[in-house]
């Protein structure tokens, strides 16, 4: 007995089947664009803090205004985003406000990750150093020129 698909079986395997190749191209391109020496490294911005529970509970004065970056491990866009656009927000912003990066996969970050709230990863928050403002959460496309105006209109406030 055989079996006949129907055109949107057909159509439905094609956009799977593109999407797949897609990524493992796009992927790649990526990884041969960036030599190990051009790969971001948070550890060579000494400006960029990584934090975990224990550091984001304790009650650290902040003198300047902060963006944080919430990622995950199994996050494909995580990575390349900072490879990149977090790179570039860092030079441009450098020395006005303080960049933070949350490892959400770490288990002691699990609980706080959770109480936040993130509709998707990479996230980005911003910080005020004023008391009287709360955190603001970007949403949108996460383009070097999106996330600067979000920046830059979070800091004007």
């Amino acid at each position: 007995m055989s079996k006949f698909y129907t055109g949107v079986e057909i159509i439905l395997a094609g956009i799977v089947l593109f999407t797949i190749i897609y990524a493992v191209f796009f992927v790649q391109q990526t990884d041969q664009k960036c030599s190990n020496s051009e790969r971001f490294d948070a550890t060579s911005y000494k400006s960029i803090v990584n934090l975990n529970t224990e550091s984001q509970n304790k009650s650290i004065p902040h003198h300047k205004a902060r963006v944080q970056l919430m990622s995950i491990q199994d996050c494909l866009m995580c990575p390349l985003f900072k490879q990149h656009t977090w790179k570039e927000l860092h030079k441009h912003f450098s020395g006005r406000i303080d960049f933070e990066e949350v490892n959400c996969s770490d288990e002691r970050n699990i609980p706080w990750a959770h109480a936040q709230t993130i509709p998707g990863y990479p996230a980005i928050r911003f910080l005020s150093n004023s008391k009287d403002q709360s955190p603001a959460l970007f949403q949108g496309v996460r383009s070097f020129e999106r996330v600067k105006s979000f920046i830059e209109e979070n800091l004007v406030q």
